[in-house]
């Protein structure tokens, strides 16, 4: 089982490889253990790369989080109670709110024209919460939130692709759904540098924020760059 500096090693290289068709002159730096700085809670991503669109010249950012099997508990996504309650208040709300024409349809009155919608409300959201318990959408992983932290353009996550074969079905599919959802990207790194993308990282647009500046090494990734 590879380690997590391997995982470490094996994807940064290839995520570097990965965005040299992207990059202005072929030019990507990257970066191993780069820290965050500023306000708030500090943290230090496991992997950060940078280059120039190929026609724009605008910076781009990609930033990294690997884990090896010892931090198992960290991959696997779990039951979220918060999570769960959320996304079923919401779907009743959704409920509530398409099916409030009837409300108006026929004209209830008194105090049924606030009891009819609200026991909607908890009735269609006590029943989307029961059918959807194993829903992957109601499971959390510890290093998704940790990924986060670390603001770019796109994200990445890194684990051993023997150990996520050795996960069950559920949590597999659970993992890539959640990645899919949060438009992180997964990779699975096999030995010998060989690496799988699981799933491909969704573009993050960050209004009017400099990325960048939010990492300590910033001025030394520009100047690889030129």
């Amino acid at each position: 089982m590879l380690s997590e500096s391997q995982v470490q090693v094996y994807a940064l290289d290839f995520l570097k490889n990965y965005y040299r068709r992207r990059a202005r002159g072929r030019r990507v730096a990257a970066i191993a253990e780069a820290r965050t700085n500023g306000r708030g809670r500090q943290g230090r991503a496991d992997g950060l790369l940078v280059w120039r669109h190929w026609l724009t010249g605008a910076v781009q950012v990609a930033s990294m989080e690997a884990k090896s099997r010892l931090t198992r508990q960290a991959i696997r996504p779990k039951f979220h109670f918060g999570q769960w309650l959320r996304n079923s208040l919401l779907a009743g709300l959704v409920v509530c709110a398409v099916t409030g024409t009837l409300t108006l349809w026929y004209k209830v009155e008194g105090r049924w024209s606030w009891l009819l919608p609200l026991n909607l409300w908890v009735g269609s959201s006590v029943l989307y919460g029961l059918l959807t318990w194993r829903n992957p959408g109601h499971r959390q992983a510890a290093m998704m939130q940790q990924l986060d932290r670390y603001p770019a353009n796109f994200q990445w996550l890194a684990i051993p692709e023997r150990f996520f074969q050795q996960m069950g079905p559920e949590d597999r599919k659970a993992l890539a759904r959640l990645c899919e959802m949060e438009g992180q990207g997964l990779l699975l790194v096999r030995g010998r540098g060989r690496v799988k993308v699981q799933c491909k990282a969704r573009r993050r647009r960050w209004w009017g924020r400099r990325l960048l500046v939010r990492y300590a090494r910033a001025e030394e990734l520009l100047r690889q760059l030129g």
